[in-house]
């Protein structure tokens, strides 16, 4: 069994844009994934999505009305696709990576120094993907990946672990 891990969601999409030469992960304080793969026994998979900064066009409404709609798990940033609909636009396609498993060694109760450890290689497995796999989905040479806190959002992890869910019988299985 694996725990495949997708990044990204409502908090990406309100920090970066098709525009944009960052492309923003909120993953530095996302733990949650980490500690029910270690507690399960599962190994993890990391991936990546490429295009999908691209597939609609984003407009971000105010800071104050971002504010007022977070507490919902509502983003503050409006969509458009091709003509007046939410379709996406079809190039560049979307593309998607996954890195190798990682190995985890089951732990009840999930040691921190652990946690932190296995933490850190789904990070880096993350990046590397991203600066290894870019420039084959149209991104440029000097476009970044950054890994961002939830501070960035003000979402708290409380809120996060409440997000994750429960492991069946195939493993977690995450989209965000």
């Amino acid at each position: 069994e694996n725990l495949i891990l997708l990044p990204g969601g409502i908090d990406e999409m309100n920090l970066t844009d098709g525009e944009s030469k960052e492309t923003q992960l909120v993953m530095t304080d996302r733990k949650g994934f980490v500690k029910i793969s270690i507690e399960n026994g599962l190994d993890i998979i990391p991936g990546f999505c490429f295009g999908e900064k691209w597939i609609h066009h984003t407009f971000r409404l105010p800071h104050l009305i971002q504010s007022l709609l977070r507490p919902l798990r509502l983003s503050g940033t409006l969509l458009r696709g091709r003509g007046m609909t939410l379709m996406g636009f079809l190039e560049p396609s979307l593309g998607f990576v996954w890195g190798e498993p990682i190995k985890v060694r089951q732990q009840k109760p999930v040691d921190e120094k652990y946690l932190d450890e296995v933490h850190a290689k789904v990070a880096e497995s993350v990046k590397d993907i991203f600066s290894r796999y870019k420039a084959r989905f149209g991104y440029a040479d000097d476009e970044i990946l950054s890994l961002v806190s939830d501070e960035s959002t003000g979402e708290t992890q409380k809120d996060l672990l409440s997000d994750v869910g429960s492991v069946g019988s195939a493993g977690l299985l995450r989209f965000t």
